[in-house]
């Protein structure tokens, strides 16, 4: 009570000048800017409370009337509840003109990804959406406000097709639930929302992916090496139908390549994948690659333990080295996944363009070995995945995956390494030649008498781009971000793919539900009324 007395006080002696000088500020800013910005309502709206206060103040200390107890105790209900409700106009003035929404949800469902907002706040140019559907779903106008946040280039319609026919007619539209993208004079087709009568949300990995593939100028051509027993592009398990339709979404064009058949490497790659090959390739092959990698191109080699490519000549003039040794985790993080230690997590990064957003995510990597590297004049090698400390690479798997120092390697190790070439002169050579020669005969490009800037990432492991492991966490990132780094597109974003929400429903069987019935309906109330009973009977 002495204190609101002493701030009474203070109030009537000094607080008309604090209202005034607020006042006079929200007014003089008002004036100068012609608008009412938010620090101009705010000084106004403190000044007038501060002066409604002082006044109050100033009667109650002058009369004495209002000297009594009652009336000081009624006048501080009055001075709390004026302040309390002008407080919650403030808050409810300042969450209007900012709103701050806070997601807690697993996958950060209702924000977009650091790929999304890159991508979006990286727009040069106007880029509309168009959704022709009569019944809008109001997370799909969410999720658009959300792209809005992020850059005024954003916009987006909800068209009712029965009401606009020249539109449908102009977009082409085909079903009720058709998104659009519009970026300048080119027009794709996003996504139908509705499909035999059953609605899906808009999809932010679609509309980003859409977005990006509008806005570049061309289509890369990428390749993924055939014939050596590499994973196929099939939707089995241990293909890689997943990682091509990601990178078709990104704008590549993806084709396998049999070299056996084929006899070169075509002129306009732009991006050459060996996804795990269970064979030597041939000698000539290999030739081709170099030759391939003198003039420029990128290639993506994932290669698992316990296998010879034969990529030596290739891979040393790189300064990279195939360790024969397994990678073993034991660390024990993998059992809370249900892995064994012959499929490390890896958490460690390098400071990489790949793996710039990863920062401590998981990656996935079953069955690997480690990457060693030398230096070479011209070439710049980048740890991508690095082994903790806790992982071995061991020549021969041991039962209990015993530690020897005379065969093993203990980390931290490379698993996969990052290189850029700057140019340099070569010695020519032979133009290499497939034998025993294939029909048709083959062709394969002459080597070039010096070499061109090119890029190459190498990866002790192939299961992880497959189709088993693609979308366990970053691993569908890390396969993505090479690739996009490797055709020479850092402009575009180079972070973690957009999260679809993680299903969590539970499905129990017949007898489950029956006893969560009866648990729910009949023995939990029975047990409390026994225990109510019980409680009675002792207090009888």
């Amino acid at each position: 009570m002495s204190l609101l007395r002493g701030a009474l006080k203070a109030l009537g002696k000094y607080g008309y000048l604090l209202a005034i000088v607020l006042i006079t500020a929200g007014g003089i800013t008002a004036l100068v800017t012609g608008q009412w910005p938010t620090a101009s309502l705010l000084f106004l709206g403190f000044g007038a409370m501060i002066l409604g206060a002082w006044l109050m103040a100033k009667v109650s200390i002058n009369n004495p009337a209002l000297a009594r107890r009652s009336t000081q105790a009624g006048t501080n209900a009055l001075l709390t509840t004026a302040a309390i409700l002008i407080l919650i106009g403030v808050i409810n003035f300042l969450a209007f003109r900012y709103p701050l929404s806070l997601d807690l949800t697993e996958n950060q469902q209702f924000t977009l990804s650091s790929q999304s907002q890159t991508l979006v706040k990286s727009l040069e140019k106007p880029v509309k959406v168009w959704v022709f559907d009569s019944d809008p779903s109001s997370k799909d106008k969410a999720l658009l406000k959300n792209y809005q946040r992020y850059s005024g280039q954003v916009s987006f319609e909800f068209v009712d097709p029965d009401q606009k026919p020249r539109l449908v007619k102009k977009f082409n539209v085909k079903a009720q639930g058709d998104v659009f993208v519009e970026y300048g004079d080119k027009k794709q087709l996003v996504q139908t929302l509705i499909s035999f009568n059953q609605r899906e949300p808009l999809s932010e990995i679609k509309l980003t992916n859409a977005i990006a593939k509008i806005r570049q100028a061309r289509t890369f051509q990428a390749y993924i090496l055939q014939g050596h027993g590499e994973a196929p592009l099939n939707t089995s398990k241990e293909g890689l139908s997943e990682a091509v339709d990601s990178l078709k979404n990104k704008g590549f064009e993806v084709n396998p390549l049999n070299l056996g058949e084929q006899g070169a490497i075509p002129p306009k790659s732009d991006l050459l994948v060996l996804a795990g090959p269970q064979r030597k390739l041939l000698e000539a092959e290999v030739k081709l690659l170099q030759a391939y990698s003198a003039e420029g191109g990128n290639l993506l080699v994932m290669v698992p333990p316990e296998v010879n490519p034969g990529l030596e000549p290739f891979l040393e003039s790189w300064g990279v080295k195939l360790d024969e040794r397994t990678v073993v985790d034991l660390s024990g993080s993998g059992q809370l996944l249900g892995l064994g230690p012959t499929a490390p997590l890896i958490t460690h990064y390098g400071e990489h363009p790949i793996t710039k957003e990863f920062q401590n995510g998981i990656s996935i990597f079953p069955l690997s070995r480690p990457i060693a590297t030398t230096k070479v004049e011209g070439v710049r090698a980048t740890t991508l995945l690095e082994a903790s400390e806790n992982m071995l690479a061991q020549r021969e798997l041991t039962e209990n995956f015993t530690y020897n120092p005379k065969t093993d390697l203990r980390g931290p190790f490379d698993l996969g390494v990052a290189l850029e070439r700057t140019a340099q002169k070569s010695t020519p050579s032979p133009s290499p030649a497939l034998s025993p020669s294939p029909s048709p005969a083959p062709n394969p490009s002459p080597t070039p008498s010096a070499t061109k800037p090119a890029r190459l990432v190498v990866i002790g492991n192939a299961l992880f781009a497959t189709n088993e492991w693609f979308n366990e966490q970053l691993n569908g990132d890390v396969f993505l971000n090479s690739a996009q780094w490797l055709v020479n597109r850092e402009e575009q974003a180079l972070s973690i793919r957009p999260k679809e929400p993680t299903n969590r429903r539970i499905t129990l069987t017949p007898f489950q539900a029956s006893l969560l019935g009866w648990l729910s309906w009949v023995i939990i109330p029975l047990l409390g009324l026994g225990l109510a009973i019980g409680a009675w009977w002792r207090r009888q």
